[in-house]
Order: structure tokens, then sequence, then C-alpha cells
């Protein structure tokens, strides 16, 4: 073969195989320009005053009714990507145990997140009252299940003053194996994919039973957030036993 035309040839190909490296490289290049990217901004942390039901019972035309203040705390996770980061979920994990958080905008466990904005993620609620006190609230249901005894004690209608009479025991009973002293009162309530105003049941559920009882062996805590087309971050956090100057009781450790 004359040289000079091998030499072209060779010349188009190596030209070819250098095109085709550019615009793989060029594609790989626009993908991550344009690629979703979430970050915690952690310069807030939005917080929002709850009243959790403990108890809401209905007997006899008269409602049981208590609940109780916790302090919401939301961290803010932003995307500063080019495009929507979508399905997005975050997780709290203390220990060894995960637990599914979910989102402000869409009260579910996972969310889109678009490009340039924000959303917020839920991730506990604190006790703000006294527990000693929210506990003491349990005596003044007990009295009303008492007044309503003897009330109905009074009623000509035996059959149905005994049924009633033994449904209201049995609530009784009922609350004081759910809540049989101080601490059983959580001081933490994490989120539910149902809402957060939920019943005693679920409110158990959903505590961290014993998670403040020895403040110099808490748990070590991390958020994972991640979505099925951005990586995945993650940061550690601390549930605090108590708030700081302005009510909060979420801190982050050392993430930039």
């Amino acid at each position: 073969m004359n040289p000079d035309l091998s030499g072209t040839i060779g010349g188009i190909i190596g030209s070819g195989i250098a095109t085709a490296i550019g615009i793989f490289l060029s594609g790989i290049m626009l993908d991550r320009y344009r690629s979703p990217k979430l970050v915690l901004d952690n310069s807030h942390i939005e917080k929002e005053t709850l009243h959790i039901m403990f108890v809401d019972t209905e007997i006899d035309d008269y409602r049981f009714v208590k609940n109780a203040p916790y302090l919401l705390h939301r961290i803010k996770i932003r995307n500063t990507g080019r495009t929507a980061a979508k399905n997005c979920n975050a997780i709290l994990v203390i220990g060894n145990k995960e637990h599914k958080l979910i989102w402000k905008s869409s009260q579910k466990e996972n969310t889109t997140i678009n490009a340039k904005s924000y959303e917020y993620v839920e991730v506990c609620s604190f006790l703000t009252d006294n527990k000693k006190d929210v506990y003491n609230w349990f005596n003044e249901i007990y009295m009303q299940i008492e007044d309503r005894e003897k009330k109905l004690l009074k009623s000509k209608n035996s059959y149905y003053v005994n049924s009633t009479v033994e449904e209201l025991k049995d609530f009784a009973k009922k609350l004081k194996n759910e809540y049989p002293y101080k601490n059983s009162i959580p001081d933490i309530i994490l989120p539910s994919e149902n809402g957060w105003n939920e019943l005693l049941k679920d409110i158990r559920r959903r505590y961290l039973e014993g998670y403040f009882y020895n403040e110099m062996d808490l748990k070590p805590a991390k958020i994972i957030v991640s979505s099925e087309n951005a990586g995945p971050i993650q940061f550690d956090i601390k549930l605090n036993p108590y708030p700081d100057k302005d009510g909060v009781q979420i801190t982050f450790d050392e993430y930039e």
C-alpha cells in the first residue's frame, strides 16, 4: 500500500477515534452538569408546635380527650443541580435501627425536589411540656371515669349501667397499662406515613423509648437522603435533651 495513503487512512481513523472519545467525554460532562445534586442546608431548622393526641375515646356519649404539645423539627435539603431529583427518601439511623422519615410537602416517604429548589424533611418532635405534668393528666381522666361511673349507677337501666361501667373500667385499665409511670411518656416522637396526630397505639410504636434516660450515653444518629437519579448524602446529627436559646433540639455534627 502506498505509504502516503496508509498514513492518510491512519490519520482518519485516529481522528475518528479522538472525535468519538471527545463526544463520549462531552456527554459525561454534560450529564454531570445537568444532573441533580442534593445538599443539606443547615442554615435553618423549621419548627412547628403539634398537639399530639394521647386519648380520644367516646363512651356513653362522653368524650375523653387529652393531648400534649410537641415541637416538630424539619431540616432543609437543597437540590443545587439543574434537573429535578426524583423519588427522594430520607431515613434516620440510630444505632443499628433505621426509621423512615416523611417530607413536609408530600407528607409521604418520598418526594421530588425540583432543580435549584429545596424541600423539608420532618425529622422528629420533642415534648415541650413537663413530663410529670403530662403524666398527671391521666389522673384527671381517671377522675372523669369515676365521675361517669357514679352518674351511671344512679340510672334505672341496670343492664346498660353494668355494661357501660365495665367499658369504662376496661378503658382506665388500658390507659394504666400503656402509661404506668412518668417515663412512659415519650420524649421524642417520630413521623408516620399516616400523619402526626394519631392515637395512643401508633404513638407508642413511633417513639424512641428511653432515648434520654441516660444523657451521658446518647446514641449516635445520622440522616441519609437518597434519590433515584442523584447521589446519596449522609450527615451526623444530635438529638439534644434540652433546647438551645432558639428552642432547637437538633444540631449537626461538623457538616460543611
